[in-house]
């Protein structure tokens, strides 16, 4: 897997892209590759690479996940970012729009005895589902879907993230693209 850095904006260029509150509040802004821009909170480190023509960035507290230990990283703030083509999603896994996608990830945290519930929401414009999960099988305990324009976007974290919130209002669709970095498919 090749990490591919995302463009990490900060200071004056972050507040002419993310507004002029985000040098006020310490804000830094991640264009990513396809056409998004998340502003995110100065305390967040992200990292950034692709698995597939998935875009992954987690977003990670300064100091906090030095020890590289999954369970403390998510209780310390730690929040995974994916960004999915909707073509990919459906080519994949058949689901050609939000509802059915998101149905199926359900049956399928029921089916890992997660005991999730679901709740439909919007973020925004976004049309989005909150997924709460009573039993996890790993580091988190609350995923976010955002359907986009092209993408489906991801936030996994810890119930009580302070940083999910800012994450989530930070995200914005600037040039919207599905189209992979090249050659990831090899």
């Amino acid at each position: 897997m090749n990490k591919i850095p995302g463009i990490c904006l900060a200071g004056i260029t972050a507040a002419l892209l993310c507004g002029a509150a985000a040098a006020k509040e310490r804000v830094n802004g991640l264009m990513g590759h396809y056409g998004y821009l998340v502003s995110y909170p100065a305390a967040l480190e992200p990292s950034a690479d692709f698995q597939g023509p998935v875009e992954k960035v987690d977003f990670l507290p300064k100091g906090v996940c030095d020890n590289g230990e999954q369970v403390s990283c998510a209780k310390g703030g730690w929040v995974s970012f994916l960004v999915m083509p909707k073509w990919y999603i459906a080519k994949a896994n058949g689901f050609r729009s939000f509802e059915p996608y998101m149905a199926a990830v359900l049956a399928d945290s029921k089916n890992n005895g997660e005991a999730p519930t679901m709740t439909k929401t919007n973020v925004g414009k976004f049309t989005a589902c909150k997924i709460v999960l009573k039993s996890p099988k790993g580091p988190f305990n609350e995923m976010l879907y955002i359907s986009g324009k092209k993408v489906y976007y991801r936030f996994a974290y810890v119930r009580g993230t302070k940083y999910i919130n800012a994450l989530v209002k930070g995200l914005e669709e600037v040039q919207p693209s599905d189209t992979p970095p090249a050659g990831w498919d090899k």
